[in-house]
């Protein structure tokens, strides 16, 4: 009997331990979340410490710095965009990048209104 509780016990654990991650299980990974033909499609790139930026199909292009929070449950993301045909002007428009997505699972990141899938 003590044998098949300590056998319950140990499945219903591993059962609700989350997986983590850590950084170097996201480095190098593409994620797309795709908007739709009337948005268009956002591109998250993720390098060792910084991340490259697309949105609307590559009208807005950027980068910027990512981190996992504490419990690597979520992936912080600071940076800014701007237009692609002014990024070189001094007058440009700029949006800034502050997306907070939870790490679904090794293919997945999402957020409260967007999917984000990991691309091959």
């Amino acid at each position: 009997m003590k044998k098949l509780l300590n056998i319950i016990i140990l499945a219903f654990l591993t059962g609700c331990l989350s997986i983590r991650y850590s950084t170097i299980d996201l480095t190098n990974q593409t994620f797309l979340c795709d908007k739709g033909s009337m948005v268009g499609k956002t591109i998250i790139q993720l390098e060792k410490d910084t991340f490259k930026y697309s949105e609307r199909g590559g009208l807005f292009i950027g980068k910027g710095v990512w981190s996992l929070s504490q419990d690597k449950k979520t992936i912080y993301l600071k940076g800014s965009t701007t237009l692609k045909d002014y990024k070189n002007e001094k007058l440009a428009f700029r949006k800034y990048i502050n997306l907070e997505l939870k790490i679904k699972n090794k293919n997945k990141l999402t957020d409260n209104s967007q999917i984000f899938i990991k691309q091959q």
